[in-house]
């Protein structure tokens, strides 16, 4: 049985977090001062990367691709699923681009969705690529990940000689509920 995850294969364009944003976050917004300039868009970049790897998701939507032998299912460890681009079965003979009417997207709640086949549908393909939108709107990331990473880079830019994280922080407590647990 094939068993793989969701995987990004186009990240949004957008910018989450500005360099004026992060520069008025730190009170280094003075004028004409941007000797750090290049330090704080590190530090941005850093901050959105830890929150996207801990809570496996992405601030801004991302197309994904999921090959997978198990449908209809769950999708798995991927949060804020927006919508399904296409579902093409794959056989020896080519990929197989399913009609839409066959299956549907269910929202199961913020966080979780699944795909469903039609009652009068049915697929014997041994595997499936599902392509998928998922992620938060711009304008509507939580504020909890925002502050997170806000967070996370107010700490990088104080303690810059200090890389050792040794315990949990701010960052890792406003992260915590975006988290997914595993056993």
């Amino acid at each position: 049985m094939l068993k793989t995850y969701p995987y990004v294969v186009e990240r949004y364009p957008t910018e989450v977090i500005s360099l004026e944003d992060a520069r008025a976050w730190l009170r280094m917004d003075i004028p004409e001062f941007e000797d750090d300039d290049q330090t704080i868009e590190n530090l941005v970049n850093a901050g959105i990367d830890y929150v996207e790897t801990q809570c496996n998701l992405q601030l801004g939507i991302s197309d994904y691709e999921w090959y997978t032998s198990c449908l209809p299912y769950e999708i798995p460890d991927t949060f804020y699923v927006r919508s399904i681009t296409s579902i093409e079965s794959v056989a020896s003979g080519g990929p197989t681009i399913i009609n839409p009417s066959n299956y549907e997207f269910i929202r199961m709640s913020k966080r979780r969705c699944c795909i469903q086949w039609n009652n009068d549908y049915s697929n014997n393909a041994t595997s499936f690529l599902v392509k998928f939108k998922a992620g938060f709107e711009e304008g509507y990331v939580p504020e909890a990940l925002l502050m997170a990473v806000r967070a996370f880079i107010g700490d990088g830019y104080v303690n810059r000689e200090d890389p050792i994280r040794e315990k949990r922080t701010l960052v890792d407590k406003l992260i915590s509920p975006f988290v997914l647990p595993y056993v």
